[in-house]
């Protein structure tokens, strides 16, 4: 437990557990929002307890956001009365019980691998240690095992799309994400033609509208039988692009979206589906896709100009790649390097050096 529960220091700079004090109830919702791997910097929001419960007041300053986010999340719950009874006490020992049983059942939110050194709290100065003497060696210290946590961004999924706190939110469909310099998280619902948006700042989910201002107006967001198909981040311009195709001309388009929503380059016709895309700087970049014809593709693209082809399996300049799927298993990247392109395709299972 002593990465959520704090000990307690003797008179000679010891620590004990003192496993049959008591502790509060705040005190153990605390220790089990932390287990839990919420940020309660982000998610909290202290107004629900404040409405739900009479004895608000009662709840210490610094528990109240970790109260908030537990009872949001149904890790802890009030009584009958609508009071909360934050002073309550349990024994430690049945507290430490709890947590472990959380721990162990709990569904996700909870911090694995190495453990971390408890720092005392602010009320408890840390003891001071005696330099060790010069003649004995120390030994070599061994390196800290990284610790991780799983959190569960997203509330649940459903036959709607929901916007809102996390704790609500609902995602129907994912088929493509990207996340930004800021830790957003970009998805994208292509069955709906519809991006979405986690921010980071205030834990919600939101749907960004999409009105483009087109390079060409063959090339528009807005026209009909617009399928919506890939996001792509590049951190060099920290600007998000979403790649698309017109049912129709089959024209293979690019547009930014974030910050601002326009077309930047389109592919000639035939093109039906994004394979990978891959930005080599904040201005250029290389598609791949497929044709209507089944033909792999690969055209060279700066931002703001009509892209052009530099390899075609047909002519034998390029190769074959698979095409474009929903599946998991099938995935399609590439690596620019220099004058050379990889290209990974799991769908024949190869890399294919251009």
């Amino acid at each position: 437990m002593k990465d959520y529960m704090t000990g307690y220091r003797t008179a000679d700079g010891s620590y004990i557990f003192n496993p049959d004090a008591p502790a509060l109830r705040e005190d153990i919702t605390v220790a089990i929002t932390k287990l839990k791997g919420f940020d309660v910097s982000r998610l909290s929001n202290r107004s629900i307890i404040e409405a739900m419960f009479k004895d608000y007041d009662g709840i210490s300053e610094a528990a109240k956001d970790y109260v908030a986010v537990a009872v949001e999340n149904g890790l802890v719950s009030g009584y009958e009365d609508e009071t909360f009874r934050p002073q309550a006490t349990v024994t430690r020992a049945e507290a430490a019980t709890l947590l472990w049983r959380a721990f162990q059942y709990g569904s996700d939110n909870k911090g694995v691998g190495g453990a971390t050194t408890t720092t005392p709290s602010a009320s408890q100065p840390t003891p001071t240690v005696s330099p060790k003497s010069t003649l004995q060696p120390s030994a070599t210290p061994k390196p800290a095992n990284a610790k991780f946590s799983v959190d569960t961004l997203v509330g649940g999924t459903g036959a709607e799309d929901i916007d809102g706190p996390v704790s609500m939110a609902q995602i129907s469909r994912l088929d493509s994400v990207a996340l930004d310099k800021d830790d957003n998280i970009y998805f994208l619902n292509a069955e709906k033609n519809k991006v979405r948006k986690f921010n980071a700042g205030n834990g919600t989910v939101e749907t960004l509208s999409i009105a483009d201002h087109s390079l060409d107006n063959r090339y528009s967001l807005n026209q009909p039988h617009t399928y919506f198909q890939s996001l792509t981040y590049n951190p060099v311009s920290n600007k998000l692009y979403l790649g698309a195709t017109i049912a129709g001309t089959h024209y293979i388009t690019f547009y930014e979206i974030r910050p601002t929503v326009q077309s930047v380059t389109y592919a000639p016709a035939n093109g039906t589906y994004y394979s990978f895309v891959q930005f080599t700087d904040d201005n250029n970049l290389f598609l791949g896709y497929n044709s209507y014809y089944d033909d792999s593709i690969i055209s060279q693209a700066t931002l703001g100009k009509e892209a052009s082809v530099i390899a075609k399996a047909s002519d034998k300049t390029g190769f074959s790649f698979g095409p474009f799927s929903y599946y998991s298993w099938q995935h399609i990247d590439a690596i620019v390097n220099a004058n050379t392109i990889y290209v990974f395709d799991t769908y024949i299972s190869t890399i294919t050096k251009l």
